[in-house]
């Protein structure tokens, strides 16, 4: 598969924070979200609850459509579907792991 699609990305308020803390100095939310897929094993990356973080009893979410290859959303879908849950849960997972990953690079270069 090859070209690219559009995929509209729902980040859970503490998986915004934690990808946005290194997006205002190093590049913006795709790279970021693309690196998700080279760096993170998203078959064994834990998956937050999406009902967890509400206020008010209304779910917050951040949201904004990135451009993905196509294999990226295929591999996504192919992973929710075998762990049972949705595209937007393992992407949130993947992104706050990513996180704690530039987390230890940075702690480590200084």
């Amino acid at each position: 598969m090859s070209g690219t699609c559009q995929l509209n990305v729902r980040l859970l308020p503490s998986a915004n924070r934690a990808i946005r803390d290194f997006i205002s100095q190093r590049g913006d939310l795709s790279n970021h979200i693309l690196q998700v897929f080279e760096q993170v094993d998203l078959e064994s990356v834990t998956i937050p609850d999406m009902r967890s973080e509400q206020e008010d009893g209304q779910r917050l979410f951040s949201t904004s459509m990135s451009a993905f290859p196509i294999k990226y959303r295929a591999r996504l879908q192919k992973i929710a579907n075998k762990r049972k849950c949705t595209m937007s849960a393992l992407l949130n997972g993947g992104v706050i792991e990513y996180s704690k990953i530039l987390r230890k690079q940075l702690r480590q270069k200084g």
